[in-house]
């Protein structure tokens, strides 16, 4: 298969209600590093602009100081109507960070769970700003123009003209059109936001046709649309199985040979029917060989092959 990068938009990867003090990204990106990484598609990688990050952790301090400012009235609140029926209930600030403090917690633990889950970041170079300077003085998508609102008295007023909305949309744009110049990899760009979705023009901006703009948002769909789209198998169930103790034990009491590694797993599908086989290399002692390990699809054992497809054991 030929390279594809995916690219992923904040609104793709980033948590609806985040425990505020361990930044990860969602399910969704998750569900799609397992399937990458269990079935060692080195081919596929997954590709985080840095406006991203930037943008997930200002949402975050946006929430910690909302919570750090008015959660002291909502505990005042709820005393109160506890202290009316007689509960006693103590609350106590383990972690009372102020905001400015918390402000360098949380870019720590965004920089620790970058560099522990290996995520390739891509920075816009600051040369390239003159770029997106040029799209938002000419109103080039994603930037558009238009009148903001003001509230007074409460009703809302037609407010100052702009000509800089989308400007977070266009670094986004701008760092995926520079780290494609020189390459011919297969782009999968997921973002739900419309303009970038319905109104952009990526194939004329990347100058490419080997380009998909989706707005998958779920983990499993999303797996399942790379596998048709690839063409490849999803084999991650079978992946974890394999590294049970359970598949281990039961290899090594069949035929005496411990289990090294799954070298390649493979589906046959026949008239009657379906079963999985699994090429592990096993080892006794100094001696090494490569196995086919037969499964159906409940993963109950049905036989063990030699490299020559010769049945060397039978549940």
């Amino acid at each position: 298969m030929q390279k594809l990068n995916i690219f992923m938009d904040t609104n793709i990867i980033k948590c609806i209600d985040p425990d505020l003090l361990n930044f990860s990204f969602n399910d969704t990106y998750k569900k799609l590093k397992e399937f990458i990484d269990e079935n060692e598609y080195k081919k596929i990688n997954i590709i985080i602009p840095k406006i991203v990050i930037e943008e997930l952790i200002k949402q975050y301090i946006d929430d910690y100081k909302y919570k750090y400012n008015n959660l002291d009235a909502e505990i005042d609140e709820l005393l109160n109507k506890c202290s009316k029926i007689g509960w006693n209930i103590k609350i106590n600030k383990n972690r009372n960070m102020p905001i400015q403090k918390y402000e360098i917690y949380i870019r720590k633990q965004v920089n620790e769970y970058i560099k522990r889950e290996k995520i390739n970041i891509i920075e816009l170079p600051k040369e390239n700003f003159n770029t997106i300077i040029y799209r938002a003085i000419n109103k080039k998508v994603p930037f558009f123009s238009g009148k903001g609102t003001i509230e007074v008295n409460g009703d809302k007023q037609s407010g100052k003209e702009f000509s800089d909305a989308g400007f977070k949309d266009a670094i986004f744009l701008e760092s995926i059109i520079e780290f494609n110049k020189f390459k011919r990899s297969n782009i999968l760009i997921l973002t739900k936001d419309n303009i970038l979705l319905q109104e952009l023009n990526w194939k004329n901006e990347l100058k490419r046709d080997n380009v998909i703009v989706k707005s998958i948002d779920q983990g499993i769909k999303l797996v399942k649309y790379i596998c048709e789209l690839e063409n490849i198998k999803d084999f991650t169930e079978y992946r974890k199985f394999c590294k049970t103790e359970y598949y281990k034990d039961i290899i090594y009491k069949a035929i005496n040979k411990k289990v090294i590694k799954v070298v390649e797993i493979q589906e046959y599908n026949e008239e009657d029917i379906s079963y999985i086989d699994i090429k592990t290399s096993v080892k006794n002692g100094d001696s090494k060989e490569e196995i086919i390990v037969r499964i159906n699809e409940e993963k109950e054992f049905i036989e063990i092959l030699n490299k020559n497809s010769e049945v060397i054991y039978e549940w």
